[in-house]
């Protein structure tokens, strides 16, 4: 297990990016106290979410959004409700909380 962040530095309902190497960041949302994690992956377009971008929230804030083709992703589930990968999911990462930090509960295959 990995200690990621601490809770009190994620912000609400917004979409952290997470430095998990010095390649690869994970998406973390927080909302009220549930703790949700994504790979930063598109499942269309296999590139991260955030390609050329620091933000991925779509422009009102309520769903993630892929820069590189606009799919728009819900930020509970992770399934795509509009774009070319719509029915799809973002991959979903275990993640724990232990005494205020958000912990990887498992390791990544990247090649997933």
């Amino acid at each position: 297990m990995r200690k990621l962040c601490r809770i009190a530095s994620l912000t609400e309902h917004q979409a952290n990016l997470i430095p998990l190497s010095n390649k690869e960041d994970i998406i973390v949302i927080k909302i009220k106290d549930d703790i949700i994690a994504f790979e930063n992956c598109c499942p269309h377009a296999k590139a991260p979410l955030n390609l050329g971008h620091e933000k991925i929230d779509s422009f009102d804030g309520s769903y993630l959004m892929c820069t590189v083709h606009g799919a728009l992703f819900d930020k509970k589930s992770g399934r795509c409700v509009r774009g070319p990968c719509k029915g799809m999911h973002l991959n979903k990462i275990n993640v724990e909380v232990n005494c205020g930090n958000l912990i990887l509960a498992e390791d990544i295959d990247s090649a997933t």
